[in-house]
């Protein structure tokens, strides 16, 4: 502990040590030592700004850090924040979940929602909400919930509970556009034209009444926000024919970590045509290209290649 600046002993802790070694309990007695003294803490933190520095060139060092930086103070918020981000991020949410549940509910909660969410992890998305909303009402917490209600197909209580924070915050534009969305969805037009003429912002007005015309913005805004099934089920409301449509089809198709043979043809019928609607559609061609190459379809890999290539350089 050569060189740290110690601050004063906490008389609790320090107890404590004395109790250890009093009893012949000498390991526990130094680490207790160490705790009261603040070099623990001090070493902690220094672990965390390594990992830090390591969480965008080699992010499984940096988790390795911040484990150490948490065994040295288990309770530290900004630790534990750091690690369930970086686990987050690398699709390592139950990880993150287990982590994050050392803090107390209304410190971690909203975290832990969005990303049961994202994990299509549903009802224990809208457990965790109900939990928040034990404690306080909050409208980030609603509208997760009726998010993962969205997804279960549960719309009239989806309604129900975006209603609730409305009438909470009346003038939230994420809640008016997130109940909008599910009036569009279920073709509920009345309701939405209503809520559009209470809408007090403009861009709000704007983006319900694109909702109100059409299914394709919807299911894109849907898919936007991780809302898979939601945005397959507006898709399929949707009659246009054009590339954007069997685009984000063929997105929404190959979405899962693991798409089904079912799903990995869909997309190929969407995006073969997007190729026939517009030729030189880059995204389109790009996106055939890594499906024929899951498919084990070289030769049409390869000939979308060489095609990308002469598109890139105007060559077509």
């Amino acid at each position: 502990m050569k060189g740290l600046v110690v601050k004063e002993l906490d008389r609790k802790k320090y107890r404590r040590v004395l109790i250890f070694a009093s009893i012949g309990i000498f390991i526990a007695a130094l680490f207790g030592l160490a705790r009261a003294t603040g070099y623990i803490e001090h070493k902690s933190l220094a672990v965390l700004k390594q990992g830090e520095a390591l969480e965008q060139s080699n992010p499984n060092k940096a988790i390795v850090d911040y484990q150490i930086a948490l065994f040295l103070s288990p309770q530290n918020e900004e630790i534990i924040n750091h690690l369930a981000n970086l686990y987050w991020a690398t699709s390592r949410s139950n990880s993150a979940i287990a982590i994050l549940k050392r803090l107390p509910i209304e410190v971690s909660g909203i975290k832990i929602a969005k990303i049961q969410l994202e994990a299509k992890q549903y009802q224990d998305c809208i457990n965790t909400t109900d939990k928040l909303l034990k404690i306080e009402t909050s409208i980030e917490a609603l509208i997760i919930k009726s998010k993962a209600l969205l997804e279960l197909g549960n719309l009239d209580e989806a309604i129900s509970v975006m209603r609730v924070a409305l009438a909470d915050s009346p003038s939230n534009l994420a809640s008016q556009i997130q109940l909008g969305s599910i009036y569009a969805l279920e073709n509920k037009n009345s309701e939405l034209s209503a809520l559009i003429k209470t809408a007090s912002n403009s861009q709000v007005v704007i983006v319900l009444n694109k909702f109100l015309v059409s299914k394709l913005v919807l299911a894109q805004t849907f898919y936007n926000q991780g809302l898979l099934l939601s945005a397959e089920k507006a898709l399929s409301q949707c009659h246009d024919e054009n590339a954007q449509r069997y685009i984000l089809l063929a997105k929404i198709q190959l979405a899962a970590k693991k798409p089904t043979a079912q799903a990995l043809q869909s997309a190929r019928e969407a995006l073969e045509k997007v190729i026939v609607l517009t030729p030189a559609n880059i995204e389109a061609r790009i996106m055939l290209k890594d499906l024929y190459i899951k498919l084990g379809d070289q030769a049409k890999a390869t000939e979308q290649n060489n095609l990308i290539k002469q598109l890139q350089n105007g060559n077509i």
